[in-house]
């Protein structure tokens, strides 16, 4: 039946009836289960001439998800490098250069004599530097003037006993001299988990709920798994039962610690790899591991005000049970909006992951799966949602990877660096462009605002590094940078957790590798940030005076200029990098943009011979 779905979809494609071919290739691929009927390669086919045909409908998002679910299946050489160039293609058409770049260059790791690859790489390689030459003229580099700092997270946690303080000192003392690439600064949470937990932030206090209780990798049917290439190992999580069911409070003022305890301070299930949101005064907890996998995904809700636990009765259609998924209160905090994820449990290394949306109303505690249109991102888990600004209703996801992990990969990997916006409000789609480098591999990592413009991305992934990595993402031109660190660093870690408070942001936990040992770090670390005093040349650049209208050649530029001075004149506005960007844009030269039509998609489908649709 698949094969049949399949040469239709053939059929279809060659007659250039784009719609129905991809309909078709979507039939096969449901009616084909990966098994001894339906080879991995076959499958991974179908994908692939799906996103043949969404390419020519300019369905740029519905390609990238079925060449990402393509390379999941790990296809053989000549499949895997068609599925990279069309994602390529269609990356380049949504003005994402760096992806693009990456795929090719996967590309050619597996076929380096293609020349197809190889002019298209080079097309795109040239436009990318024309883009990062044209933003360094037009927009400042406000993240290079970051300075972040590791500083003294005090030197104990008040509320401890004395006892306790002094045992916690011979053991960090101890610590650090066994291990001296620790930062001296760190101060040990009395806490018995330290892995997959969660924090959330109400004001000066920090919530951490749950996590794992066990401190070493052992082998398991949980679903996500973490490979750490810093750590040298593959991270499993542990069974359901090692999930705690501790909840702490950090004062972020006093640095006090407080273990919430009694009846209603306990929550219903234990719980690690979950989600706490904040809403108001109630801190929502949903998915993870520990409770029950035979029952729909669970909701708690803990009161900060009267600290009680309570299990709200939902209705409607909930999600599948998951957990590396992201949790964000939208919409003036009616809305618990539910994206991605991985299901908990799998058999073989294999298990579900998600690109779907659902919203959980907080006042009658119904949910509802949200239908989007646009470029829906590709399935992914260990990602991260981040509400943008003052822009209401919209989310940031970033990060996160589309399989599992393991070790020994076969080095193509499909950790995710694009940026995708969800406008709740328009339930709409979109693929953000940025520059620069990001983090190569965002996974478990945390992402904390710092201000209104700047996103700190803390930790996650397996790059090889000495310490936490630490990436900036300017929100206002999106450009990606690496701040300059001062202080003794932390070591590199996943599964840990981070939030922004009063100024500064506090990591605890994670599991890090020192010396042979892999262990976890319960730690907490506290990192500060402030400005670089700018050197003469930006100085020189910023106080600059304005161009005049008679510098400018065209109407448009000279209307721009003059409508601009006169409103710095009135103190209407000062002068800013977009409101000289028209100018600026007129005196540089046209820059040609690979597209669709005719250089990428075009070329590709009228050349439709059968090795493309195999």
């Amino acid at each position: 039946m698949a094969e049949h779905a399949r040469d239709i979809g053939n059929k279809y494609l060659k007659d250039r009836h784009f719609a129905v071919a991809a309909h078709c290739y979507e039939v096969a691929c449901l009616l084909c289960t990966a098994g001894p009927d339906c080879p991995t390669g076959q499958l991974a086919s179908y994908h692939g001439n799906c996103a043949l045909a969404c390419l020519e409908l300019g369905r740029y998002g519905d390609v990238i998800n079925e060449g990402h679910a393509a390379l999941v299946l790990r296809p053989p050489k000549h499949i895997a490098v068609k599925a990279l160039y069309r994602m390529a293609v269609a990356h380049v058409n949504l003005k994402n250069p760096f992806e693009a770049i990456r795929c090719l260059k996967q590309c050619l790791e597996l076929d380096p004599l293609n020349e197809y690859v190889q002019k298209l790489l080079e097309h795109t390689a040239q436009w990318h530097f024309r883009e990062e030459e044209k933003r360094r003229e037009v927009c400042p580099d406000r993240c290079a003037n970051q300075l972040l700092a590791w500083v003294d997270a005090g030197r104990r946690f008040q509320g401890a006993a004395q006892s306790k303080d002094k045992a916690k000192n011979k053991k960090a003392a101890a610590a650090k001299q066994k291990h001296p690439g620790t930062a001296d600064e760190a101060r040990l949470l009395d806490r018995e988990a330290g892995l997959w937990h969660s924090v959330a932030r109400l004001n000066s206090k920090l919530y951490i709920l749950g996590g794992c209780l066990e401190t070493s990798p052992s082998p398991a049917r949980a679903g996500a798994q973490a490979e750490s290439r810093s750590t040298a190992t593959t991270l499993r999580l542990p069974e359901a039962s090692s999930a705690s069911d501790e909840l702490h409070v950090l004062d972020t003022e006093t640095m006090e610690l407080k273990h919430l305890t009694g009846p209603t301070a306990k929550p219903p299930y234990p719980c690690y790899c979950h989600t706490a949101t904040m809403a108001g005064s109630n801190m929502v907890v949903f998915g993870g591991l520990g409770p029950p996998l035979e029952q729909p995904a669970a909701v708690m809700i803990f009161d900060t005000v009267q600290a009680k636990w309570r299990v709200p009765q939902v209705s409607g259609l909930p999600p599948r049970q998951r957990q590396g998924h992201s949790a964000s209160v939208v919409l003036d905090d009616h809305y618990l909006c539910i994206f991605g994820g991985i299901e908990p449990s799998g058999d073989h290394g294999i298990a579900r992951v998600y690109n779907d949306t659902h919203l959980l109303d907080l006042t009658s505690f119904a949910w509802r799966k949200l239908e989007t249109a646009g470029c829906r991102p590709p399935a992914r888990f260990g990602h991260t949602a981040t509400h943008l600004p003052g822009q209401s209703g919209k989310l940031l996801i970033l990060g996160g990877r589309d399989h599992l992990g393991t070790h020994g990969d076969d080095g193509h990997h499909r950790d995710l660096t694009g940026l995708h916006i969800l406008d709740m409000e328009r339930r709409v789609w979109q693929e953000q462009t940025y520059s620069g480098a990001p983090p190569r591999q965002a996974f478990y990592h945390s992402a904390c605002l710092l201000d209104d413009q700047t996103l700190l991305i803390v930790g996650g992934g397996r790059e090889q590094q000495d310490s936490v990595p630490l990436y900036l993402l300017d929100l206002e031109f999106w450009t990606w940078t690496r701040p300059s660190v001062a202080g003794p660093q932390p070591l590199p870690r996943i599964g840990h957790a981070a939030a922004a408070a009063g100024g500064r942001v506090y990591l605890f936990g994670g599991m890090v590798r020192r010396g042979e040992a892999t262990v976890v770090d319960k730690a907490v670390y506290v990192l500060e940030s402030s400005q670089l005093v700018p050197d003469r040349e930006e100085v020189e650049r910023a106080t600059a005076p304005l161009p005049s209208a008679k510098d400018c050649k065209s109407d448009k530029c000279k209307s721009a200029v003059d409508r601009t001075a006169k409103e710095i004149e009135e103190g209407v506005s000062t002068p800013t990098c977009s409101k000289l960007a028209v100018c600026i844009d007129e005196q540089l030269p046209a820059t040609p943009t690979p597209g669709v039509s005719p250089s990428c998609s075009k070329t590709v489908a009228n050349d439709v011979d059968p090795s493309m649709l195999r």
